[in-house]
């Protein structure tokens, strides 16, 4: 793992390869042509291919590393699950949580070198089994940078009719999106189609479409939430007894609680 992308490490048998590497980076990043040098000077053979699919067939596709952990999280999950129905059913359905190739979407620098508070359970965030029930308001100053959490492509940036306000999205490889709302402005560069790497600048927070500043953030798979426990720079706390996320229709008051601090 590194913090610009993901690798794929293959050990194949074909013909008079010992080993080949490729790397699932798109040619549209700007650091492709490096790591693409860089994987070439570890292929061995001359009969070596250029890509998966010229070694396994034009029907192979790589699979992101995340969406590997994600089947072997979901296949955990899936045991978990059985056990919480019969035993505990009032912790319902699991939800998968993202890995530290996400990066929180603030940095402690913009907080005097501390993490920002966020809270969850809103009444706005109360659709059980939907993206909102583990969606994150992070408290913030007006105009303070906003971050890409991981390389992926923007599909939205601008004003959103549904309450979002100014809202940016950026689908990951594997199709996990992530929505940063509430924004202020947005920087130049980030432009719908445009890819953009982890850590990147994508804009200010604000409070359009809302009464207070803070940064509305969440990740969703399809239209299924994804837990921000193990992304990098996201410290959840305990609620009511329960792990971070709590949808609000199992607290106690239904109101919105402190449930993280994030930056990193």
């Amino acid at each position: 793992m590194s913090s610009l992308t993901t690798y794929q490490f293959t050990n194949i048998a074909h013909k008079n390869i010992v080993w080949s590497v490729w790397t699932n980076i798109p040619s549209a990043d700007p650091l492709a042509t490096v790591y693409d040098r860089m994987v070439r000077s570890f292929r061995f053979g001359r009969n070596a291919p250029a890509n998966l699919n010229e070694a396994y067939g034009s029907n192979f596709t790589p699979m992101d590393l995340e969406q590997v952990a994600e089947i072997e999280a979901g296949l955990q999950q899936a045991d978990i699950l059985e056990w919480r129905l019969d035993e505990q059913p009032e912790f319902g359905p699991g939800t998968m949580s993202l890995n530290t190739t996400w990066q929180a979407p603030v940095k402690k620098s913009s907080n005097g070198g501390n993490q920002f508070t966020a809270n969850c359970g809103s009444s706005m965030h109360d659709d059980e089994g939907t993206y909102a029930s583990l969606a994150v308001d992070i408290l913030m100053p007006k105009n303070t940078p906003v971050f890409n959490a991981k390389y992926g492509n923007v599909t939205f940036a601008g004003w959103d009719i549904y309450g979002y306000g100014n809202l940016i999205r950026i689908r990951a490889q594997g199709g996990k999106e992530a929505f940063y709302a509430h924004l202020n402005g947005f920087y130049s560069t980030t432009k719908v189609g445009s890819w953009l790497s982890t850590g990147n600048g994508i804009g200010l927070s604000g409070n359009t479409g809302t009464s207070q500043y803070h940064l509305h953030f969440h990740v969703q798979w399809g239209s299924g939430p994804e837990d921000l426990t193990g992304m990098y720079g996201f410290t959840p706390s305990a609620t009511n007894g329960y792990p971070y996320p709590v949808p609000e229709d199992m607290r106690d008051d239904g109101t919105a609680e402190q449930c993280a601090k994030v930056g990193y």
